[in-house]
């Protein structure tokens, strides 16, 4: 299967990959992305037109090397780009403007065909990965919640919108919400993958069935389980120090 892990910067994607291929050793992650294609510093906030096509023409292109019988998770995908674009279009970046985006839109729509499954890992209180500097991640906060707007409003045309234009209508990949701490997002994958990486559940209706939610509600109570234990062992220790 063609796994994506998607979101903002600074959210833990790298993170639940390596996790992730401890516990589906199957699997395998490309040894490039598109950073090595880039100039250092040459995307984010100071991201070009030119910048933007690059790095989905590379994106395009490795997704395009992966039949549905690999198995293969990816960091990042086109739909990154696309919420990159957007951004850039809003602020008025120099050469990113309506037609630029259009264009951009069709190519990730199309690109959708060649992956299965698309893990969201979005900004929330599971998941409130501290902001790290190490001098190439974003750390600018409304940047950063910027860009998870966008996949918001993916995920909300995902969700809605049979003709949405950054989906093919006949062949989209299903999303999926990953939160929690590093055990807990392993935990939820699981909901939905077999001991071999295989789709538990063939069809995107499955996902949300009565015996699904059950289980994703037992995730949220082991959460809220782990909240409330952190929460008692920081008064302890305040008790005794």
């Amino acid at each position: 299967m063609r796994i994506c892990v998607v979101g903002t910067a600074n959210i833990g994607k790298t993170t639940f990959i390596n996790d992730f291929l401890e516990n589906w050793p199957g699997y395998s992650k490309p040894e490039k992305t598109y950073r090595d294609t880039l100039p250092e510093g040459a995307h984010s906030k100071h991201t070009t037109a030119e910048t933007q096509e690059k790095i989905l023409d590379f994106m395009v292109s490795q997704h395009a090397e992966y039949g549905k019988d690999a198995n293969v998770i990816f960091d990042r995908c086109p739909l990154d780009n696309m919420a990159y674009t957007l951004w850039g279009m809003e602020q008025g970046l120099e050469g990113i403007d309506f037609e630029f985006a259009d264009a951009s839109c069709r190519r990730v729509s199309e690109a959708m065909r060649n992956i299965d499954l698309i893990f969201y890992l979005p900004i929330c209180a599971q998941n409130n990965v501290k902001i790290v500097e190490d001098g190439v991640r974003e750390t600018d906060p409304e940047y950063i919640k910027a860009i998870d707007d966008k996949f918001r409003e993916f995920h909300k045309e995902w969700a809605t919108n049979a003709k949405s234009p950054f989906f093919p209508s006949d062949d989209r990949p299903a999303i999926l919400e990953i939160f929690g701490n590093r055990r807990e997002r392993i935990e939820i994958a699981k909901l939905y993958l077999d001991p071999d990486g295989n789709a538990i559940e063939p069809d995107q209706a499955s996902l949300f069935d009565e015996e699904s939610l059950k289980q994703v509600s037992q995730v949220e109570r082991m959460i809220e389980l782990d909240r409330d234990q952190a929460a008692k062992e920081k008064k302890r220790r305040q008790v005794y120090t």
